[in-house]
Protein backbone atom coordinates (compact mmCIF):
# COMPACT_ATOMS: atom_id res chain seq x y z
CA UNK A 1 0.00 0.00 0.00
CA UNK A 2 2.71 2.28 1.21
CA UNK A 3 4.37 1.72 -2.12
CA UNK A 4 1.15 2.73 -4.15
CA UNK A 5 1.02 5.83 -2.58
CA UNK A 6 4.39 6.77 -3.12
CA UNK A 7 4.13 5.70 -6.88
CA UNK A 8 0.80 7.85 -7.04
CA UNK A 9 2.34 10.83 -5.49
CA UNK A 10 5.49 10.52 -7.63
CA UNK A 11 3.35 10.57 -10.70
CA UNK A 12 1.26 13.47 -9.21
CA UNK A 13 4.14 15.25 -9.21
CA UNK A 14 5.49 14.52 -12.25
CA UNK A 15 1.86 15.77 -13.60
CA UNK A 16 2.46 18.86 -12.00
CA UNK A 17 5.78 19.52 -13.10
CA UNK A 18 4.85 19.17 -16.79
CA UNK A 19 1.82 21.07 -16.20
CA UNK A 20 3.61 23.98 -15.00
CA UNK A 21 6.16 23.34 -18.21
CA UNK A 22 3.42 23.69 -19.79
CA UNK A 23 2.13 26.84 -18.54
CA UNK A 24 5.35 27.94 -18.77
CA UNK A 25 5.35 27.79 -22.21
CA UNK A 26 1.84 29.27 -22.94
CA UNK A 27 2.95 32.75 -21.57
CA UNK A 28 6.37 32.87 -23.05
CA UNK A 29 6.90 35.66 -26.14
CA UNK A 30 5.69 34.78 -29.36
CA UNK A 31 5.22 36.37 -33.32
CA UNK A 32 2.62 35.53 -35.31
CA UNK A 33 2.94 37.14 -38.47
CA UNK A 34 4.23 40.05 -40.59
CA UNK A 35 1.98 42.45 -41.94
CA UNK A 36 2.69 45.61 -44.39
CA UNK A 37 0.32 47.87 -44.04
CA UNK A 38 1.50 50.08 -47.30
CA UNK A 39 2.76 48.17 -50.23
CA UNK A 40 4.46 50.47 -53.06
CA UNK A 41 6.75 50.86 -55.74
CA UNK A 42 10.48 50.32 -55.69
CA UNK A 43 13.03 51.67 -58.58
CA UNK A 44 13.89 48.77 -59.92
CA UNK A 45 16.98 50.46 -61.32
CA UNK A 46 17.70 51.93 -57.56
CA UNK A 47 20.41 50.72 -55.65
CA UNK A 48 19.46 52.10 -52.39
CA UNK A 49 15.63 51.74 -52.60
CA UNK A 50 13.61 52.14 -48.98
CA UNK A 51 11.36 49.34 -48.49
CA UNK A 52 8.26 50.56 -46.99
CA UNK A 53 7.70 50.26 -43.31
CA UNK A 54 6.98 46.88 -42.33
CA UNK A 55 5.03 45.25 -38.68
CA UNK A 56 5.56 42.06 -36.54
CA UNK A 57 2.99 41.17 -34.22
CA UNK A 58 3.98 39.69 -31.08
CA UNK A 59 2.16 38.42 -27.96
CA UNK A 60 3.49 37.53 -24.37
CA UNK A 61 1.44 37.38 -21.44
CA UNK A 62 4.61 36.20 -18.99
CA UNK A 63 5.73 38.61 -16.43
CA UNK A 64 9.56 37.82 -17.20
CA UNK A 65 11.26 40.00 -19.59
CA UNK A 66 11.94 38.64 -22.92
CA UNK A 67 15.26 38.52 -24.84
CA UNK A 68 13.83 38.15 -28.83
CA UNK A 69 16.31 37.50 -31.73
CA UNK A 70 14.12 37.83 -35.04
CA UNK A 71 15.92 36.91 -38.16
CA UNK A 72 14.06 38.30 -41.53
CA UNK A 73 15.05 36.78 -44.96
CA UNK A 74 14.52 38.69 -48.04
CA UNK A 75 12.99 37.19 -51.38
CA UNK A 76 14.62 37.22 -53.91
CA UNK A 77 17.93 37.06 -52.67
CA UNK A 78 18.74 41.07 -52.74
CA UNK A 79 21.49 42.81 -51.06
CA UNK A 80 21.00 44.92 -47.52
CA UNK A 81 22.66 48.35 -48.50
CA UNK A 82 21.27 50.40 -45.10
CA UNK A 83 24.69 48.94 -43.64
CA UNK A 84 26.58 50.48 -46.40
CA UNK A 85 25.27 54.26 -46.12
CA UNK A 86 25.64 53.54 -42.50
CA UNK A 87 29.13 52.43 -43.04
CA UNK A 88 28.72 49.72 -40.47
CA UNK A 89 27.38 46.23 -40.61
CA UNK A 90 25.67 46.57 -36.99
CA UNK A 91 23.75 49.47 -35.36
CA UNK A 92 22.54 50.14 -38.62
CA UNK A 93 20.04 52.90 -39.54
CA UNK A 94 17.20 50.08 -40.10
CA UNK A 95 14.71 51.83 -37.12
CA UNK A 96 12.51 49.14 -35.07
CA UNK A 97 9.69 50.52 -32.60
CA UNK A 98 7.33 48.77 -30.29
CA UNK A 99 10.03 46.78 -28.30
CA UNK A 100 11.25 47.89 -24.77
CA UNK A 101 14.22 49.50 -25.16
CA UNK A 102 16.98 49.39 -27.94
CA UNK A 103 17.35 46.65 -29.85
CA UNK A 104 20.59 46.37 -32.35
CA UNK A 105 19.76 45.83 -35.92
CA UNK A 106 22.56 43.60 -37.56
CA UNK A 107 23.00 42.91 -41.55
CA UNK A 108 24.71 40.21 -43.79
CA UNK A 109 23.80 39.84 -47.25
CA UNK A 110 20.21 39.62 -47.87
CA UNK A 111 19.49 38.78 -43.92
CA UNK A 112 18.41 41.41 -41.22
CA UNK A 113 19.10 40.28 -37.51
CA UNK A 114 16.98 42.17 -34.50
CA UNK A 115 18.82 41.61 -31.39
CA UNK A 116 17.78 42.34 -27.81
CA UNK A 117 13.71 42.92 -28.81
CA UNK A 118 12.06 42.80 -25.41
CA UNK A 119 8.89 42.72 -25.91
CA UNK A 120 6.13 43.99 -23.12
CA UNK A 121 3.77 42.80 -21.10
CA UNK A 122 0.33 42.71 -23.20
CA UNK A 123 2.59 42.52 -26.68
CA UNK A 124 3.03 44.80 -28.78
CA UNK A 125 3.30 45.25 -32.80
CA UNK A 126 6.89 46.32 -34.18
CA UNK A 127 7.45 48.64 -36.84
CA UNK A 128 10.54 47.97 -38.95
CA UNK A 129 11.40 50.93 -41.36
CA UNK A 130 14.66 51.95 -43.31
CA UNK A 131 15.54 49.10 -44.81
CA UNK A 132 17.43 49.90 -47.98
CA UNK A 133 18.06 47.43 -50.70
CA UNK A 134 20.16 46.83 -54.05
CA UNK A 135 16.77 46.62 -56.53
CA UNK A 136 18.69 45.72 -59.80
CA UNK A 137 19.25 42.42 -58.71
CA UNK A 138 15.79 41.88 -59.04
CA UNK A 139 14.51 40.78 -62.50
CA UNK A 140 12.29 43.83 -64.22
CA UNK A 141 11.65 43.95 -68.26
CA UNK A 142 10.40 47.29 -69.46
CA UNK A 143 6.66 46.71 -69.83
CA UNK A 144 7.00 43.79 -67.67
CA UNK A 145 4.49 42.77 -64.35
CA UNK A 146 6.30 43.96 -61.54
CA UNK A 147 8.56 41.84 -59.37
CA UNK A 148 7.30 40.90 -55.46
CA UNK A 149 9.77 41.70 -52.67
CA UNK A 150 9.04 39.39 -49.79
CA UNK A 151 10.40 38.88 -46.33
CA UNK A 152 9.85 36.15 -44.21
CA UNK A 153 11.27 35.39 -40.42
CA UNK A 154 11.96 33.40 -37.44
CA UNK A 155 12.35 34.21 -33.89
CA UNK A 156 13.88 32.49 -30.95
CA UNK A 157 15.62 33.50 -27.94
CA UNK A 158 14.68 33.66 -23.92
CA UNK A 159 11.51 33.14 -22.73
CA UNK A 160 10.66 33.16 -26.05
CA UNK A 161 8.31 30.49 -27.62
CA UNK A 162 10.62 29.63 -30.99
CA UNK A 163 8.72 29.62 -34.60
CA UNK A 164 8.39 31.25 -38.23
CA UNK A 165 6.64 34.13 -39.89
CA UNK A 166 5.23 33.36 -43.30
CA UNK A 167 6.50 35.65 -46.16
CA UNK A 168 4.61 38.68 -47.35
CA UNK A 169 4.96 41.14 -49.83
CA UNK A 170 6.11 44.51 -48.59
CA UNK A 171 7.23 46.06 -51.98
CA UNK A 172 7.25 45.60 -55.71
CA UNK A 173 9.70 46.08 -57.74
CA UNK A 174 9.20 47.67 -61.60
CA UNK A 175 11.22 50.68 -63.42
CA UNK A 176 11.38 53.80 -62.19
CA UNK A 177 11.61 55.66 -65.05
CA UNK A 178 9.89 55.72 -68.05
CA UNK A 179 11.14 54.80 -71.63
CA UNK A 180 12.07 57.82 -72.82
CA UNK A 181 11.08 59.84 -76.38
CA UNK A 182 12.30 61.96 -78.68
CA UNK A 183 10.28 63.98 -80.86
CA UNK A 184 10.33 67.33 -83.55
CA UNK A 185 7.55 68.84 -81.60
CA UNK A 186 6.83 69.12 -78.18
CA UNK A 187 3.37 66.97 -78.80
CA UNK A 188 5.56 64.13 -80.10
CA UNK A 189 3.67 63.61 -83.48
CA UNK A 190 7.04 62.90 -84.97
CA UNK A 191 9.44 60.76 -83.40
CA UNK A 192 13.14 59.63 -83.61
CA UNK A 193 13.80 62.66 -85.96
CA UNK A 194 14.83 66.28 -85.54
CA UNK A 195 14.53 69.60 -87.89
CA UNK A 196 17.78 70.85 -89.07
CA UNK A 197 16.60 74.23 -90.50
CA UNK A 198 13.68 76.47 -89.03
CA UNK A 199 10.12 75.42 -90.77
CA UNK A 200 11.87 72.39 -92.52
CA UNK A 201 11.11 68.91 -92.73
CA UNK A 202 12.10 66.53 -90.09
CA UNK A 203 14.80 63.93 -91.06
CA UNK A 204 17.59 61.62 -90.21
CA UNK A 205 20.54 62.69 -91.88
CA UNK A 206 22.13 66.17 -91.91
CA UNK A 207 24.46 67.53 -94.81
CA UNK A 208 27.53 69.04 -93.79
CA UNK A 209 27.79 71.59 -96.22
CA UNK A 210 24.23 73.10 -94.02
CA UNK A 211 24.15 75.03 -90.86
CA UNK A 212 22.06 74.45 -87.69
CA UNK A 213 21.61 77.64 -85.59
CA UNK A 214 23.90 79.26 -86.70
CA UNK A 215 22.72 83.06 -87.17
CA UNK A 216 23.11 85.00 -84.58
CA UNK A 217 20.18 87.49 -85.68
CA UNK A 218 17.62 84.46 -85.81
CA UNK A 219 16.74 83.37 -82.67
CA UNK A 220 17.48 79.77 -81.77
CA UNK A 221 14.66 77.25 -82.20
CA UNK A 222 14.89 73.55 -80.65
CA UNK A 223 16.36 70.79 -83.10
CA UNK A 224 13.98 68.54 -80.97
CA UNK A 225 12.92 67.01 -77.88
CA UNK A 226 13.30 64.83 -75.21
CA UNK A 227 10.29 63.34 -72.88
CA UNK A 228 11.77 62.08 -69.82
CA UNK A 229 8.79 60.75 -67.21
CA UNK A 230 8.50 58.69 -64.11
CA UNK A 231 7.02 55.04 -64.49
CA UNK A 232 5.15 55.42 -61.82
CA UNK A 233 3.96 58.42 -58.76
CA UNK A 234 6.72 59.27 -56.62
CA UNK A 235 9.43 57.43 -58.48
CA UNK A 236 11.24 61.12 -59.00
CA UNK A 237 11.73 62.40 -55.38
CA UNK A 238 13.59 65.45 -54.09
CA UNK A 239 16.38 65.91 -51.88
CA UNK A 240 14.10 65.23 -48.24
CA UNK A 241 11.71 62.39 -50.00
CA UNK A 242 14.80 60.53 -50.68
CA UNK A 243 15.44 60.47 -46.92
CA UNK A 244 18.07 60.63 -44.69
CA UNK A 245 21.75 59.96 -45.29
CA UNK A 246 20.69 61.04 -49.27
CA UNK A 247 22.86 63.79 -50.71
CA UNK A 248 21.08 64.83 -54.02
CA UNK A 249 17.51 64.17 -54.89
CA UNK A 250 16.55 61.91 -57.38
CA UNK A 251 18.42 62.86 -60.49
CA UNK A 252 18.24 62.02 -64.65
CA UNK A 253 20.75 62.11 -67.09
CA UNK A 254 20.28 63.16 -71.02
CA UNK A 255 23.17 61.10 -73.13
CA UNK A 256 24.47 62.06 -75.94
CA UNK A 257 26.75 59.83 -78.33
CA UNK A 258 28.72 60.06 -81.68
CA UNK A 259 28.92 63.68 -81.52
CA UNK A 260 31.10 64.79 -84.34
CA UNK A 261 33.79 67.48 -83.84
CA UNK A 262 31.93 70.91 -84.06
CA UNK A 263 28.51 70.29 -83.30
CA UNK A 264 27.40 71.94 -80.05
CA UNK A 265 24.49 71.49 -77.59
CA UNK A 266 22.15 73.22 -76.02
CA UNK A 267 19.76 72.66 -73.14
CA UNK A 268 17.69 74.79 -70.46
CA UNK A 269 18.79 75.09 -67.21
CA UNK A 270 15.38 74.37 -65.99
CA UNK A 271 12.51 71.65 -67.17
CA UNK A 272 8.95 72.36 -65.04
CA UNK A 273 6.02 70.76 -65.58
CA UNK A 274 2.63 72.39 -64.39
CA UNK A 275 -0.54 70.63 -63.63
CA UNK A 276 -4.05 72.78 -62.99
CA UNK A 277 -6.98 70.09 -61.36
CA UNK A 278 -9.38 72.87 -60.28
CA UNK A 279 -10.72 76.13 -62.11
CA UNK A 280 -11.09 79.27 -60.01
CA UNK A 281 -14.32 80.22 -59.31
CA UNK A 282 -15.50 83.80 -57.35
CA UNK A 283 -18.52 81.67 -55.52
CA UNK A 284 -20.15 81.77 -53.35
CA UNK A 285 -18.72 79.39 -51.55
CA UNK A 286 -15.46 80.63 -53.49
CA UNK A 287 -12.82 78.13 -55.02
CA UNK A 288 -9.01 78.51 -55.25
CA UNK A 289 -7.41 77.16 -58.56
CA UNK A 290 -5.36 74.23 -57.77
CA UNK A 291 -1.94 74.08 -59.42
CA UNK A 292 1.19 71.94 -58.88
CA UNK A 293 4.56 72.26 -60.16
CA UNK A 294 7.40 69.56 -60.72
CA UNK A 295 10.72 71.20 -61.32
CA UNK A 296 14.10 69.31 -62.72
CA UNK A 297 17.41 71.63 -62.45
CA UNK A 298 20.49 71.48 -64.54
CA UNK A 299 23.37 70.26 -62.16
CA UNK A 300 27.18 70.34 -63.30
CA UNK A 301 28.50 66.79 -61.88
CA UNK A 302 26.11 63.74 -61.39
CA UNK A 303 27.96 62.78 -58.55
CA UNK A 304 28.44 66.08 -56.58
CA UNK A 305 25.89 66.50 -53.34
CA UNK A 306 23.40 69.47 -53.50
CA UNK A 307 25.07 72.28 -52.31
CA UNK A 308 23.21 75.51 -52.98
CA UNK A 309 23.76 76.70 -56.33
CA UNK A 310 27.56 75.14 -56.29
CA UNK A 311 26.32 72.05 -58.42
CA UNK A 312 24.04 74.16 -60.89
CA UNK A 313 24.83 75.25 -64.81
CA UNK A 314 24.91 78.97 -65.74
CA UNK A 315 23.29 80.29 -68.88
CA UNK A 316 25.95 81.30 -71.67
CA UNK A 317 26.59 85.03 -72.39
CA UNK A 318 27.33 83.86 -76.14
CA UNK A 319 26.41 83.31 -79.02
CA UNK A 320 23.48 85.64 -79.48
CA UNK A 321 20.97 83.23 -80.73
CA UNK A 322 20.99 81.17 -77.32
CA UNK A 323 21.49 84.40 -75.31
CA UNK A 324 18.39 86.02 -73.02
CA UNK A 325 18.26 89.40 -74.35
CA UNK A 326 17.91 91.35 -77.66
CA UNK A 327 17.52 87.91 -80.00
CA UNK A 328 16.63 85.35 -77.27
CA UNK A 329 14.08 87.25 -75.36
CA UNK A 330 12.22 83.65 -74.78
CA UNK A 331 14.10 80.38 -75.90
CA UNK A 332 11.09 78.12 -74.65
CA UNK A 333 9.22 79.84 -77.83
CA UNK A 334 8.34 76.50 -79.25
CA UNK A 335 5.03 76.12 -78.20
CA UNK A 336 6.08 73.62 -75.20
CA UNK A 337 4.56 75.83 -72.46
CA UNK A 338 0.76 74.87 -72.07
CA UNK A 339 -2.38 76.68 -70.81
CA UNK A 340 -3.47 76.91 -67.73
CA UNK A 341 -7.40 75.81 -67.45
CA UNK A 342 -8.84 73.55 -65.78
CA UNK A 343 -7.93 70.00 -65.66
CA UNK A 344 -4.72 70.62 -68.29
CA UNK A 345 -1.40 70.13 -67.93
CA UNK A 346 1.54 72.35 -69.03
CA UNK A 347 5.29 72.44 -70.04
CA UNK A 348 8.30 75.03 -70.04
CA UNK A 349 11.80 76.02 -69.81
CA UNK A 350 13.34 78.89 -68.02
CA UNK A 351 16.69 80.20 -66.91
CA UNK A 352 18.54 80.14 -70.14
CA UNK A 353 20.07 77.52 -71.54
CA UNK A 354 23.58 76.26 -70.84
CA UNK A 355 26.15 74.30 -73.26
CA UNK A 356 26.39 70.41 -72.56
CA UNK A 357 29.91 69.63 -72.17
CA UNK A 358 31.40 67.24 -74.96
CA UNK A 359 34.60 64.48 -74.20
CA UNK A 360 35.52 62.59 -76.89
CA UNK A 361 32.06 62.59 -79.10
CA UNK A 362 30.01 62.02 -75.39
CA UNK A 363 28.06 64.60 -73.18
CA UNK A 364 25.60 64.51 -70.51
CA UNK A 365 23.30 66.96 -69.16
CA UNK A 366 21.94 65.70 -65.76
CA UNK A 367 19.15 67.77 -63.70
CA UNK A 368 17.99 66.99 -60.52
CA UNK A 369 14.45 67.37 -59.04
CA UNK A 370 13.91 70.19 -57.04
CA UNK A 371 9.99 69.78 -56.78
CA UNK A 372 7.95 66.83 -57.03
CA UNK A 373 3.50 66.56 -57.39
CA UNK A 374 2.14 64.10 -55.51
CA UNK A 375 -0.46 62.28 -57.26
CA UNK A 376 1.05 62.68 -60.45
CA UNK A 377 3.38 61.59 -62.75
CA UNK A 378 5.82 64.13 -63.36
CA UNK A 379 6.69 64.01 -66.92
CA UNK A 380 9.35 66.90 -68.85
CA UNK A 381 9.40 68.02 -72.25
CA UNK A 382 13.24 69.03 -72.72
CA UNK A 383 13.99 71.01 -75.79
CA UNK A 384 17.16 70.62 -77.30
CA UNK A 385 19.42 73.28 -79.62
CA UNK A 386 22.34 72.43 -81.99
CA UNK A 387 24.33 74.60 -83.18
CA UNK A 388 26.97 74.31 -86.16
CA UNK A 389 28.49 76.38 -89.20
CA UNK A 390 28.68 75.25 -92.77
CA UNK A 391 31.32 72.35 -93.63
CA UNK A 392 32.42 72.43 -89.91
CA UNK A 393 31.51 68.92 -89.13
CA UNK A 394 33.70 65.83 -90.90
CA UNK A 395 31.66 63.14 -92.60
CA UNK A 396 30.58 59.91 -90.51
CA UNK A 397 28.71 57.32 -90.74
CA UNK A 398 27.59 56.68 -87.14
CA UNK A 399 24.31 58.70 -85.85
CA UNK A 400 24.08 60.68 -83.58
CA UNK A 401 22.16 59.21 -80.43
CA UNK A 402 20.07 59.73 -77.35
CA UNK A 403 19.79 57.90 -74.04
CA UNK A 404 18.11 58.71 -70.91
CA UNK A 405 18.89 56.93 -67.77
CA UNK A 406 18.80 57.71 -63.80
CA UNK A 407 21.49 59.36 -62.19
CA UNK A 408 24.57 58.84 -60.56
CA UNK A 409 25.40 55.77 -61.66
CA UNK A 410 27.94 54.85 -59.68
CA UNK A 411 28.69 53.20 -55.87
CA UNK A 412 25.98 51.78 -53.44
CA UNK A 413 27.25 53.68 -50.71
CA UNK A 414 25.43 56.82 -52.64
CA UNK A 415 22.30 58.05 -51.77
CA UNK A 416 20.56 57.77 -53.98
CA UNK A 417 22.48 55.88 -56.77
CA UNK A 418 21.29 53.74 -59.77
CA UNK A 419 22.30 51.18 -62.23
CA UNK A 420 21.43 51.62 -65.97
CA UNK A 421 18.33 49.37 -66.47
CA UNK A 422 16.12 47.99 -69.35
CA UNK A 423 14.48 51.50 -68.70
CA UNK A 424 17.12 53.05 -70.35
CA UNK A 425 17.15 52.49 -74.50
CA UNK A 426 19.23 54.11 -77.19
CA UNK A 427 17.57 55.69 -79.48
CA UNK A 428 20.02 56.52 -82.90
CA UNK A 429 18.89 59.88 -84.35
CA UNK A 430 21.06 61.61 -87.05
CA UNK A 431 23.71 61.16 -89.34
CA UNK A 432 26.41 63.19 -91.10
CA UNK A 433 26.75 62.90 -94.78
CA UNK A 434 28.71 64.46 -97.00
CA UNK A 435 27.05 67.06 -99.53
CA UNK A 436 29.01 66.48 -102.48
CA UNK A 437 28.58 67.02 -106.52
CA UNK A 438 30.73 65.39 -109.01
CA UNK A 439 31.65 66.61 -112.30
CA UNK A 440 33.75 65.42 -115.70
CA UNK A 441 35.25 67.80 -117.74
CA UNK A 442 35.52 64.71 -120.72
CA UNK A 443 38.31 66.62 -122.78
CA UNK A 444 40.86 69.34 -121.90
CA UNK A 445 44.45 70.60 -122.99
CA UNK A 446 46.58 73.34 -123.02
CA UNK A 447 49.32 71.83 -124.96
CA UNK A 448 49.80 71.88 -128.59
CA UNK A 449 48.64 75.86 -128.85
CA UNK A 450 45.44 74.58 -127.17
CA UNK A 451 44.09 76.18 -123.89
CA UNK A 452 40.61 75.56 -121.98
CA UNK A 453 38.87 77.61 -119.90
CA UNK A 454 36.91 76.14 -117.05
CA UNK A 455 33.96 77.72 -115.19
CA UNK A 456 32.24 76.17 -111.98
CA UNK A 457 29.04 77.45 -110.25
CA UNK A 458 28.35 76.75 -106.79
CA UNK A 459 24.02 77.01 -107.67
CA UNK A 460 22.59 76.85 -104.03
CA UNK A 461 20.19 79.62 -103.36
CA UNK A 462 18.38 80.62 -100.51
CA UNK A 463 15.39 82.26 -101.60
CA UNK A 464 15.09 82.77 -105.50
CA UNK A 465 13.01 85.75 -106.97
CA UNK A 466 9.35 85.46 -107.85
CA UNK A 467 8.44 84.05 -111.13
CA UNK A 468 12.10 83.04 -111.11
CA UNK A 469 12.54 78.93 -111.06
CA UNK A 470 8.78 78.91 -108.93
CA UNK A 471 10.61 80.81 -106.08
CA UNK A 472 12.14 77.76 -105.11
CA UNK A 473 14.92 77.52 -101.98
CA UNK A 474 17.58 75.39 -101.10
CA UNK A 475 20.23 74.98 -98.10
CA UNK A 476 22.72 77.85 -98.49
CA UNK A 477 25.73 76.33 -99.03
CA UNK A 478 29.82 76.95 -100.09
CA UNK A 479 33.03 75.11 -100.48
CA UNK A 480 35.77 73.64 -102.17
CA UNK A 481 36.08 71.64 -105.54
CA UNK A 482 39.31 69.48 -105.97
CA UNK A 483 39.98 68.55 -109.48
CA UNK A 484 41.76 65.14 -110.73
CA UNK A 485 43.35 64.15 -113.23
CA UNK A 486 43.40 61.95 -116.05
CA UNK A 487 45.72 61.85 -118.93
CA UNK A 488 46.12 59.92 -122.10
CA UNK A 489 49.13 58.91 -120.85
CA UNK A 490 52.51 59.51 -118.38
CA UNK A 491 51.63 60.15 -115.07
CA UNK A 492 48.68 62.17 -113.94
CA UNK A 493 49.16 65.38 -112.28
CA UNK A 494 48.79 65.84 -108.36
CA UNK A 495 45.42 66.90 -107.64
CA UNK A 496 44.37 70.40 -106.64
CA UNK A 497 41.93 72.24 -104.97
CA UNK A 498 40.39 74.33 -107.69
CA UNK A 499 41.65 78.06 -107.93
CA UNK A 500 39.26 81.08 -106.64
CA UNK A 501 39.72 84.13 -108.24
CA UNK A 502 36.87 85.84 -107.08
CA UNK A 503 38.16 85.48 -103.22
CA UNK A 504 41.58 84.65 -103.63
CA UNK A 505 43.99 81.88 -102.24
CA UNK A 506 42.17 78.77 -100.85
CA UNK A 507 38.98 80.02 -99.92
CA UNK A 508 35.28 78.27 -100.54
CA UNK A 509 33.16 78.62 -103.85
CA UNK A 510 30.07 80.84 -101.97
CA UNK A 511 27.33 80.43 -103.08
CA UNK A 512 25.07 82.00 -106.24
CA UNK A 513 28.75 82.56 -107.63
CA UNK A 514 30.53 81.14 -110.71
CA UNK A 515 34.13 81.07 -110.41
CA UNK A 516 36.49 81.11 -113.69
CA UNK A 517 40.10 80.11 -114.47
CA UNK A 518 42.38 78.06 -116.88
CA UNK A 519 43.75 74.68 -117.24
CA UNK A 520 47.24 76.17 -116.67
CA UNK A 521 46.24 78.45 -113.96
CA UNK A 522 44.55 74.79 -111.97
CA UNK A 523 48.02 73.69 -113.26
CA UNK A 524 49.98 75.33 -111.78
CA UNK A 525 48.27 75.54 -108.14
CA UNK A 526 51.05 72.91 -107.45
CA UNK A 527 54.18 73.39 -108.78
CA UNK A 528 55.76 69.99 -109.35
CA UNK A 529 52.62 69.60 -111.98
CA UNK A 530 53.91 69.69 -115.19
CA UNK A 531 53.08 72.65 -117.28
CA UNK A 532 50.99 71.13 -119.85
CA UNK A 533 48.22 68.15 -119.74
CA UNK A 534 45.42 66.79 -121.81
CA UNK A 535 42.89 64.32 -120.90
CA UNK A 536 40.13 64.62 -118.29
CA UNK A 537 39.39 66.12 -115.24
CA UNK A 538 36.79 64.96 -112.45
CA UNK A 539 35.84 67.61 -110.14
CA UNK A 540 34.81 66.30 -106.90
CA UNK A 541 32.90 69.67 -104.98
CA UNK A 542 31.59 69.78 -101.06
CA UNK A 543 28.48 71.18 -101.99
CA UNK A 544 25.72 70.93 -103.91
CA UNK A 545 24.07 72.15 -106.95
CA UNK A 546 27.73 72.38 -108.40
CA UNK A 547 27.57 72.69 -112.32
CA UNK A 548 30.60 72.94 -114.87
CA UNK A 549 31.31 74.58 -118.28
CA UNK A 550 34.64 74.35 -120.20
CA UNK A 551 35.95 76.17 -123.15
CA UNK A 552 38.57 74.94 -125.38
CA UNK A 553 40.65 77.12 -128.29
CA UNK A 554 42.80 76.31 -130.08
CA UNK A 555 45.65 79.18 -131.71
CA UNK A 556 44.64 82.49 -129.82
CA UNK A 557 40.74 83.83 -130.31
CA UNK A 558 41.46 86.79 -132.93
CA UNK A 559 43.71 84.65 -135.05
CA UNK A 560 42.62 83.69 -138.44
CA UNK A 561 42.94 80.10 -138.07
CA UNK A 562 41.43 80.10 -134.09
CA UNK A 563 39.02 77.88 -133.65
CA UNK A 564 36.93 77.34 -130.12
CA UNK A 565 34.30 75.14 -128.48
CA UNK A 566 32.55 74.81 -125.30
CA UNK A 567 30.44 71.91 -123.72
CA UNK A 568 28.78 71.92 -120.14
CA UNK A 569 30.44 69.10 -117.57
CA UNK A 570 28.83 66.05 -117.01
CA UNK A 571 27.13 66.06 -113.60
CA UNK A 572 27.68 61.86 -112.53
CA UNK A 573 26.79 62.31 -109.00
CA UNK A 574 24.96 64.65 -106.21
CA UNK A 575 25.69 63.59 -102.76
CA UNK A 576 22.12 64.43 -100.46
CA UNK A 577 21.42 64.21 -97.28
CA UNK A 578 18.10 66.15 -96.38
CA UNK A 579 14.85 64.79 -98.17
CA UNK A 580 14.34 67.05 -101.56
CA UNK A 581 11.13 69.04 -100.53
CA UNK A 582 10.17 72.57 -101.03
CA UNK A 583 10.34 73.43 -97.79
CA UNK A 584 12.36 76.53 -97.18
CA UNK A 585 16.11 75.71 -96.44
CA UNK A 586 15.66 72.03 -97.87
CA UNK A 587 17.17 71.30 -100.92
CA UNK A 588 15.34 70.83 -104.41
CA UNK A 589 17.23 69.91 -107.65
CA UNK A 590 16.54 72.06 -110.39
Amino acid sequence: MKSFSIKLFGIAGAAMMFSSMAFGQAVNASCSAISAPSVNFIRAEGQNEVVPPFQIACTTASTAASNTTIQLFLSPTVTVTTPLISGSSSNVNIAVTGATGTPTATVSGSTITLSGVVIPVGGTTLTVSNVRVNATAIPSASGGAPSNLSIQGFFSGSNTTPGSLAAVAVAYVTNGLASATIGTDAGFGTTNKIIVASGGSSTTSFGVCSSINNSTTTVGFANFYVKVAENFVSSFKTLAEEGTGATSGTRFKVVFSNIPSGLNIYMPLQVNQTVVSVAAAAGPPAVAQVTTTSSAVAQISETAATNGTANLQTAVSTPAQFTPGTYFTNFNQNAISGTSAAGTTSYSAGGGVFQVPVSNGTASAVYEITADQQGTIDTFVIPVYLNTGTNVLPVQSTNLSVAVSFAPITGTSTLPSFAVGSSTSTVSLLSFTGCTTTLIFPFVSNAAGFETGIAISNTTIKTTPTGFLNGVSTTVQSGTCNLAFFGTGGTNPTTVQAPNPNEGGTAPYLSSESYAFTLTQALAVNSANPATFTGFIVAQCNFQYAHGFAYITYGGLGTPNAVAMGYLAEVTARGTNNPSTSAAGEPVSF
